[in-house]
């Protein structure tokens, strides 16, 4: 396993030039090189001074140039609202994980169900709920995801692309539009307000969490998101607007290629 993982570490390397600025990663801390191998999604990944950046099964270094350049995965994902509510403890980013699976399995009207179905999509190795619960869960590298809406199947449609770090929608369209969610929504994110400009989410769980999306109490409160603005799309930015965690949203769940 050492062997294994300081292979990866030198092949990640080599695909680097000029020094490294020893940054950090937070959720859960790390320097700038350290790897670990993330469980949830079965893949090992390493700190790049900012993020934890995942090893990519398609991710190549770009020819004649240097640097990271992850390909664009086949295929199409899938960004669904659920038709349940669920309160703030999802006990862990796995059980949160599951949850969405039988939540997309169960509920079989939502747009673009059937070819998920049929590329073998709807499985645990490709369902993530959009949620932090400690770590945060974000999307493949450059790929493409199409929304939808569990509880509504004439909703969805639109799309967004992942940028180069999984993280998106890259545009600050609302979520409410009828090609996307279709309505007005809340749902639990527990993910930190501010990214870049308001177009792309962080990578960083809120300080309001449901204590990392483990608790249900009326006492602690954790961080929603709703459609129907472009800036609130995954926590609406005014503290008075945090929710206790004994109360009843949406959740989104993510259906990778």
């Amino acid at each position: 396993m050492r062997r294994f993982s300081l292979f990866l570490f030198l092949l990640v390397a080599s695909c680097f030039a000029g020094p490294a600025f020893g940054g950090t990663c937070t959720v859960p801390a790390g320097n700038e090189g350290d790897i670990l191998y993330n469980g949830d999604y079965h893949t090992y990944q390493f700190c790049n001074g900012t993020i934890w950046q995942a090893y990519g099964g398609g991710a190549t270094c770009a020819a004649g140039a240097a640097g990271y350049s992850p390909t664009t995965p086949a295929g199409n994902g899938y960004f669904v609202l659920s038709k349940s509510t669920h309160n703030g403890n999802f006990t862990s980013l796995a059980n949160a994980n599951a949850t969405c699976l039988t939540e997309l399995t169960t509920n079989t009207g939502w747009r673009g169900y059937a070819t998920a179905n049929a590329n073998g999509q709807l499985v645990a190795a490709k369902v993530f709920a959009f949620l932090c619960a400690g770590a945060c869960n974000n999307l493949m590298p450059l790929a493409t995801y199409y929304f939808a809406n569990a509880g509504n199947s004439s909703a969805g449609g639109g799309s967004f692309t992942a940028d180069t770090n999984g993280i998106g929608p890259n545009d600050n369209a609302h979520w409410g539009a009828a090609n996307n969610f279709s309505g007005t929504y809340a749902y639990w994110t527990q993910r930190s307000y501010f990214g870049s400009g308001g177009t792309t989410w962080p990578n960083r769980q809120s300080d309001n969490n449901c204590s990392a999306s483990t608790s249900s109490s009326s006492g602690i409160t954790g961080d929603i998101g709703i459609t129907y603005t472009w800036n609130a799309r995954w926590e609406v930015e005014d503290q008075s607007d945090d929710q206790t965690c004994d109360k009843s949203f949406y959740f989104i769940c993510i259906v990778n290629p």
